[in-house]
């Protein structure tokens, strides 16, 4: 399924025009301010095609991956061409044209996110390529380093593949599976071990929801287990894991530093040892009347910045934003925003941009202050 990769990567670039940057002290964050948001607020702009050559397929498709931003570049992973499309802003209007487009890194696609941090730039495409230099314009570039997308056991220190990646200026955080990979940055090596993980005791354990490490998943999840986790963010002091399967999502309210490490706050549940979705008043079976502490995953990836979350809460239609990070279990959301079968959520820069999958298109709301 992954193809074994040599150790430099080429990466192709389709020139779109010339890149306007602005410098900024940026970190993994696409967006550090708290964006004024209000339940049912309509989207501003409505992103359903973009601005292509003539031999790419123009439709945004399956808008999963959250768009990023970084020193004034906004990237928007484009799953439909399997592409990385880079723009001078968040878009305001559909057919937007891009800057320049990534189609390739060494022949392989780009299938995922984007993140950075002051010195290093990462790219999911079967694994993880890393550059030294943020990605700014057309040309021929190599990225430095890569790590997973080879045949490596899907239970060690060697990523094999990744469902999601975030950056902080001291880690690199990865969303593998059942477990969660951490990195000690800056990476200097192909194929760099990690070095923590969580969600596991060991690099070599990688069974959902097994607390006791017997190789066994339990029938219920704990503070420290996960089952399939399919989106992740830090800011390099908190930590944030999206626990599809366990419909809930971990918070640690301090930067993990050990292996099976808890977490401190559940959101979507009373407890970490319940994990069914939609269930109000927590009996362990999914309730018609929902509120706004419970959730439905499907496949989405969630978002924050420095003050906010946003989750898709696919299954349920809607988009559920906290102002503020929670303190306490099944905390309820404050903002509601609607989609149909949202996919992914991003705090960019004035804006929320939400992946309405369902309608195969994005929905940027822009900040009402």
């Amino acid at each position: 399924m992954y193809k074994k990769l040599s150790t430099v990567i080429v990466v192709t670039v389709i020139a779109m025009g010339l890149t306007s940057c602005k410098k900024e002290n940026t970190t993994e964050e696409s967006s550090n301010t708290t964006i004024l948001l209000s339940s049912g607020q309509q989207a501003s702009a409505v992103i359903s095609q973009y601005t292509l050559p003539d031999n790419l397929d123009s439709d945004v498709y399956e808008p999963y991956f959250r768009p990023y931003s970084h020193n004034g570049i906004v990237y928007f992973p484009n799953d439909n061409i399997n592409s990385l499309l880079a723009f001078n802003a968040v878009p305001d209007s559909n057919l937007p044209e891009p800057i320049f487009i990534v189609s390739q890194i060494n022949d392989v696609r780009i299938t995922g996110s984007v993140a950075a941090n002051n010195s290093q730039f990462f790219v999911e495409n079967a694994g993880i390529s890393v550059f030294n230099n943020p990605i700014t314009s057309g040309g021929q570039l190599t990225s430095a380093f890569k790590l997973g997308g080879g045949d490596f056991s899907e239970c060690s220190n060697q990523l094999r593949f990744s469902d999601d990646i975030s950056v902080s200026e001291n880690h690199l955080v990865v969303a593998n599976t059942n477990r969660v990979l951490i990195w000690n940055l800056p990476i200097i090596a192909n194929n760099q071990p990690a070095d923590i993980v969580l969600g596991q005791n060991s690099f070599t354990s990688c069974v959902a929801n097994d607390d006791n490490q017997d190789g066994v998943a339990d029938a219920k999840p704990t503070a420290r287990t996960l089952d399939n986790t399919e989106a992740v963010w830090t800011d390099g002091k908190r930590l944030i894991i999206q626990d599809n399967n366990n419909n809930r999502v971990l918070i640690w309210n301090s930067f993990p530093n050990q292996n099976f490490q808890p977490a401190d706050v559940v959101l979507g549940q009373a407890s970490f040892t319940t994990n069914t979705e939609n269930d109000t008043n927590q009996d362990g079976q999914p309730d018609q009347n929902i509120d706004n502490r419970v959730l439905s995953f499907g496949y989405s990836q969630f978002n924050a910045n420095s003050e906010q979350i946003c989750v898709p809460d696919n299954n349920n239609d809607r988009v559920l934003i906290w102002n503020n990070f929670p303190k306490n279990n099944f905390t309820p959301a404050d903002v509601v925003l609607e989609a149909s079968n949202p996919s992914s959520c991003a705090f960019v820069d004035d804006s929320l941009i939400v992946g309405d999958y369902g309608n195969e298109r994005f929905l940027i709301f822009k900040d009402q202050k």
